[in-house]
């Protein structure tokens, strides 16, 4: 009788265990390690025509396929493009907070740009100040061609001085 007596009672406690408890839910972090961090860089990249772009940052972190990039400049001949932090993915180059561009006559100001560093297209989301000697241009959706030399936004409001 007193087995009988042992062996429910080890009976009702295994069942008790798998019904009232359960075991450890793994849960995969997703979020990666940086891969490579680097401090105070230049990247150049060179053609047979000679250094054709030069990229400085103060801070980056590689993470997968995406390099993030902090305090950033960008210079191709006589342009320059800065930024406070982007991010580098393929060819392309996403700049944010306090985007400028300058060259020799023309200068604009923007949150966010998208850099193709290939077609060397410059395409802004969102709202932008274009300053020339002889006009200060706001506007929405700028998009810069570096090759042909052609700019075109939406919704533009211009201020013209006259020569």
């Amino acid at each position: 009788m007193r087995s009988y007596f042992l062996l429910a009672v080890l009976f009702l406690f295994i069942t008790g265990w798998l019904f009232l408890f359960h075991p450890f839910e793994v849960k995969e972090y997703t979020k990666s390690a940086p891969q490579l961090q680097i401090e105070k860089f230049v990247f150049k990249l060179l053609t047979p025509k000679g250094e054709d772009l030069w990229l400085k940052a103060q801070k980056g972190i590689k993470q997968k396929d995406i390099l993030k990039i902090w305090d950033v400049e960008v210079r191709h001949q006589d342009e320059r493009l800065l930024a406070k932090k982007g991010s580098y993915s393929g060819q392309l180059l996403r700049l944010h907070q306090d985007v400028r561009y300058q060259k020799r006559d023309l200068k604009f100001r923007c949150n966010l740009a998208l850099y193709h560093i290939l077609k060397k297209l410059l395409k802004v989301r969102g709202t932008f100040e274009l300053h020339t000697p002889t006009m200060y241009v706001t506007g929405k959706e700028l998009f810069y061609n570096q090759k042909v030399g052609t700019i075109r936004a939406k919704d533009i409001e211009a201020v013209i001085k006259s020569l």
